[in-house]
């Protein structure tokens, strides 16, 4: 009702999604490692898909054959995390440029995105100032590359400090499932 989007995972979120009457341009396809069917039904449907891998944008670009082409995002590896299943490399982001490029007109190659842990704002707004030097980049490529998307975004205070205190001051295992036990920093930051 408010124009809002959704940020989905996996076939059974987008389609719940769609089932509650989210537009498919209004979805935006995360998760890394996407099966065939989320990329199928997502392109079907227009949503904004970030794109991990290389293979990934080759499994992309061949449903782009005889259809609708998908929309996209090339998601960057963050600085200092090599091990992330978020993202590709400057040398892979080179190739998916190039592949976008040749492609041609089926798909729609919108820009960039990046996933970060943490809610630190400057690391956040530092990568997000590299992302907008690569949409130029990728403009001069021809491809439209008009956005980014900074991920999780920034903290938001979902409810007042002392309420907060005392949720973190007072949980215990049996809370959670298995037994389980978090620190603060394991958690949003919710206050």
């Amino acid at each position: 009702a408010n124009g809002v989007g959704v940020d989905v995972a996996s076939v059974g979120e987008l389609r719940q999604a769609l089932g509650h009457g989210v537009r498919g341009p209004d979805l935006v396809v995360t998760g890394p490692a996407k099966a065939d069917e989320l990329l199928r039904l997502a392109t079907a449907h227009q949503c904004l898909i970030a794109v991990d891998a290389l293979d990934e944008l080759d499994r992309l670009l061949a449903l782009a054959r005889g259809g609708p082409g998908p929309r996209l995002l090339l998601r960057v590896l963050p600085p200092g995390t090599s091990d992330s299943r978020f993202g590709m490399t400057d040398t892979e982001l080179d190739t998916a440029l190039v592949r976008c490029a040749r492609a041609g007109d089926g798909p729609r190659m919108e820009g960039f995105s990046f996933h970060l842990s943490g809610y630190a704002i400057r690391p956040r707004a530092a990568l997000a100032a590299r992302l907008v030097g690569l949409c130029q980049r990728a403009r001069g490529l021809g491809l439209p590359a008009d956005r980014v998307s900074i991920g999780g975004g920034f903290a938001v205070d979902y409810l007042p400090h002392a309420d907060w205190r005392d949720f973190l001051a007072t949980q215990r295992p049996e809370h959670y499932h298995a037994g389980r036990t978090f620190a603060a920093a394991d958690f949003y930051p919710y206050h």
